[in-house]
This record gives structure tokens, sequence and C-alpha cells, in this order.
């Protein structure tokens, strides 16, 4: 059986990069939520996050609703050296987001459309449905159900792994260079959805 990817380019002046941000619109004034935090208590947590549930750091970023850049700095550092310290809100939602509710993430349907949008946005920069379910490790035929409208709901994780895909891939392009539509359509692989992202 084979999937076309029906992914028509977007049209209009607005690319979606807006979908990759944290839905939150600022994080404002540090001294509206308290004092800057010890950030290492966080940068653990995180870590431990990681290790239970095999989620990757972005995904826990999108599940967190914070800013992907702020957990890429809370592990890896700034300028080759850690970060000491953490916005409180970014602290509190990282605190909030417990193993239980990654879990959780996984069985919690919403809807879809977002998820089918970044999806086609992707499909448009070059990317197709065999590469985009390597590198979250879900199946083709979920992805291309998604992006060709034929699923209007998927899980709270699925949908954070493809936008957590998306903040990592925007920018570049497929090695394979640019798509052409004959080659949007691929095999179905039977692998199972995994708590994983690119």
């Amino acid at each position: 059986m084979t999937i076309q990817m029906m992914a028509p380019r977007p049209t209009g002046g607005w690319d979606g990069r807006e979908l990759l941000d944290a839905d939150f619109d600022s994080l404002g004034d540090a001294d509206d939520h308290g004092p800057w935090v010890d950030a290492a208590p966080f940068r653990a947590h995180v870590r431990h996050l990681m290790a239970e549930t095999g989620v990757a750091w972005r995904t826990i970023a999108v599940l967190a609703d914070v800013p992907s850049q702020s957990v890429d700095h809370l592990l890896r550092g700034r300028n080759g050296r850690p970060v000491p310290r953490l916005h409180p809100l970014i602290a509190e939602r990282l605190f909030h987001l417990t193993r239980t509710a990654v879990a959780d993430s996984a069985h919690r349907q919403i809807h879809a459309a977002r998820t089918q949008r970044l999806l086609q946005y992707l499909a448009a920069r070059g990317w197709v449905v065999r590469d985009l379910s390597r590198r979250t490790r879900i199946p083709e035929g979920q992805l291309a159900d998604l992006v060709a409208g034929r699923s209007a709901a998927c899980s709270q994780l699925v949908a954070a792994t493809v936008k957590a895909a998306a903040q990592a891939l925007w920018d570049l392009r497929p090695a394979t260079g640019p798509v052409q539509p004959s080659q949007l359509e691929r095999r179905t692989e039977g692998t199972r959805v995994m708590m994983a992202a690119a």
C-alpha cells in the first residue's frame, strides 16, 4: 500500500514560523514571578525526565511550554559555561512537568490542526514523511494521515514531538535537495510510536 502525502505549499507571506514558538508571548519581567532561581536542580530534573521517559529535550521544552533555547542553555550551557540561574516561570513550568505528566501526554488526545500545518510546512521545505518518521519515531502512516488531514486528532506527545522536530529542522534542508511531488509517496512501515523526538 502506498500513501501519498498531500502537502500543498502554503500561500501568503506568513511562513508558519510563529507555530514554532512557545504558546506564551513573553516571559516578561522576572520581578513579576519572583527572583531567578538556582538552575542546577532543574537541570537535574530535565535530565532525569529524559532518562526515565526517553523523550528528547526539545519535546520536553514543548510539553512544558517553555522556549527550547532556554532548555538547550540549561542542559548545554552558554558560551561553554553552565547557566547558573533560571527564570522563575521557566523553573515553575519545568517543575510541573513530571514523569506522570509526560506519560499522560501520550494518551491525551488534542486537535491536530496545528500539527498538520507544521507537517505541511516541513513538506514544503523538502522534508518527506520517511525522514520525519525516522527522526521522530512516529510511524509513517500516522504522519501521512496527519499531514493529509485524515486524522482530526493526535496525542499531545505526538503534537509536541512534531513541533520539536520542526524547531530542529526549520532552517535546514534535506541532503537530497528539493522534494518532487512523486517523492511524497512512501510505503508505510509498521513501527510503533516511541516517546522520543528529533
